[in-house]
């Protein structure tokens, strides 16, 4: 892409009708919710598309399914919160696009999705088994992956492969979904912030150029699932490792192959919110309790790409190259950094005041005194009462939950997925609106954490005689998917009086076995081992 932008932002247009959600079916609420995202339904395990098909799970999903009435109660509205789909790795179909910002046709994305129905017959027909029985329905969120679903002949692509009673299974054409309650909104998550992922006239999905309708193409799509298409065959859990980039991230540390100077600013940047989701910063306390800090903006983004620096962890080694490398590809980073953080239009305040939260929790970390390259910190404003400690995406969800609340003023629950990442609940205040509980679901995936894959691979390395050690972490990315714990995060929402009782479970169920069951999320069961 020609023009500089911080990487969670882009603007461009798209053109295509948006539909309304089909009414909620009687009886009227409350009918129990369950949520689940991320399945990344792929192109199958032919010996040409194995390598990039991350959902092997079909008995996990129905074991799943057939579970949720008797736990849930019937009337259950199962909501698929986006990434149903994976529909940027396609092997099989060439979709060269007219550019950097136009992808797939049309006929190429229907191309796509009869192939991914083939592949996956099975675990489409469980979907559509369950939303006809016990008066329960079923809601396709589309996703950033599968955003094409928003389109018509995609859609009626996919809808036959739910069964032949389609009555209950519903595109949410709006790109969220609204409980009968209104008070629990579901949506996959790119539209938060300006994350790279996202769709600049979201529900819209498609663009014309020269005369012909494409697929917009996001710049996530077009840099981080072209980085996975290459490298996934060699390294499979490139994209099963938590926090969503690190698998990548771990790669790109030992092997260079970014020469593009502004996508290296995007990546970097685009990492250190999709790894800090959980870091809570250490704010400084007064006598009086008072501690959250607001933050000079316009002093912060003169600090351009010394702030992301600043907010990058100690450990990462592409932080020395970004503030003093002399090769050009940082050069041309750190002019993409400066430029696109003085920009109101790149970099929103929320965005620029969450670098500073993360910059100030690494400068006042344990190890920042050692650290032999020096931080920068944003100067603040003002003092405002009420001492707290403050995970930086909330700054995003807060202005994002107020938008939501204009037109859905009941909305008290608010769930989405996409990075991959399960949250339990926890509340977010917006600046305009009600307190809201927020959760992340997580993803219907098998999944594992950085710092537990490294440690159990150290384990393993250990075991090899000396000779044969490989020196390289990211080796680790080498171990097969079906020795990730079986377990598969899911938001369930029962009622209790009348009022949504949410939390975040782990469905546990191995491939071979007769008998899952729900754990909490943070359960021992759900860490590295032997989960086939």
């Amino acid at each position: 892409m020609k023009r500089a932008s911080f990487v969670l932002f882009f603007i461009s247009v798209a053109t295509l009708r948006v539909h309304a959600q089909t009414p909620c079916p009687s009886p009227i609420p409350p009918r129990p919710i369950a949520i689940i995202s991320d399945l990344h339904l792929g192109p199958g395990m032919s010996a040409a598309t194995a390598a990039y098909e991350d959902f092997r799970w079909p008995h996990a999903l129905s074991a799943f399914l057939h579970e949720l009435n008797p736990r849930l109660g019937p009337n259950v509205d199962l909501v698929i919160a986006g990434d149903l789909f994976e529909w940027w790795q396609h092997p099989t179909v060439e979709c060269a696009g007219a550019d950097a910002d136009h992808g797939c046709t049309i006929a190429e994305m229907v191309d796509i999705a009869t192939t991914t129905i083939k592949a996956h017959k099975e675990e489409l027909h469980e979907i559509g088994r369950f939303a006809t029985a016990a008066g329960n329905s079923v809601y396709v969120v589309p996703g950033n992956h599968d955003a094409a679903l928003m389109i018509d002949e995609v859609w009626d692509t996919v809808r036959p492969a739910f069964g032949s009673d389609q009555a209950h299974v519903t595109r949410v054409s709006a790109g969220r979904w609204y409980s009968c309650d209104d008070r629990v909104a579901v949506e996959h998550g790119p539209q938060i912030g300006r994350d790279v992922n996202r769709f600049p006239e979201w529900p819209n999905v498609t663009s014309s150029k020269n005369g012909s309708q494409y697929v917009w193409r996001p710049w996530g799509e077009a840099f981080v699932a072209d980085q996975f298409n290459r490298i996934e065959k060699t390294y499979p859990l490139i994209d099963n490792v938590l926090p969503l980039t690190a698998g990548l991230k771990l790669y790109l540390d030992e092997h260079s192959v970014v020469a593009n100077g502004g996508d290296v600013a995007k990546f970097l940047a685009f990492n250190i919110f999709r790894t800090s989701l959980r870091q809570k910063v250490a704010l400084r306390i007064n006598s009086d309790g008072s501690a959250q800090m607001a933050w000079n903006i316009q002093n912060a983004r003169r600090l351009g790409h010394r702030l992301v620096a600043s907010a990058m962890p100690d450990d990462d080694l592409d932080r020395a190259k970004l503030l003093a490398s002399d090769e050009q590809v940082w050069k041309d980073a750190r002019v993409a950094l400066d430029e696109s953080l003085l920009s109101n239009d790149s970099a929103s305040p929320e965005e620029i005041a969450s670098l500073c939260d993360i910059a100030s929790g690494n400068a006042h970390s344990q190890d920042a005194a050692a650290h032999p390259i020096p931080r920068v910190e944003c100067s603040t404003e003002l003092l405002i009462a009420g001492a707290m400690a403050l995970i930086p995406e909330r700054r995003q969800l807060a202005a994002h939950i107020s938008e939501i609340q204009k037109t859905h003023p009941r909305v008290r629950y608010f769930v989405y997925g996409h990075t991959h990442q399960y949250r339990a609940p926890f509340p977010v205040r917006p600046e305009s609106g009600i307190p809201t509980l927020v959760m992340n679901d997580g993803a219907f995936q098998r999944l594992v954490s950085l710092e537990t894959l490294l440690v159990v691979h150290e384990k393993e390395e250990r075991k090899k005689p000396a000779a044969e050690r490989s020196q390289e972490k990211s080796t680790a990315l080498r171990t097969a998917l079906e020795s990730l714990p079986p377990c598969y995060n899911v938001v369930l929402i029962p009622y209790d009086k009348g009022i949504p009782k949410p939390d975040v479970w782990s469905w546990l169920f191995a491939e071979n076995a007769r008998m899952g069951g729900f754990y909490r999320a943070d359960a021992p069961e759900c860490v590295l081992g032997s989960g086939r």
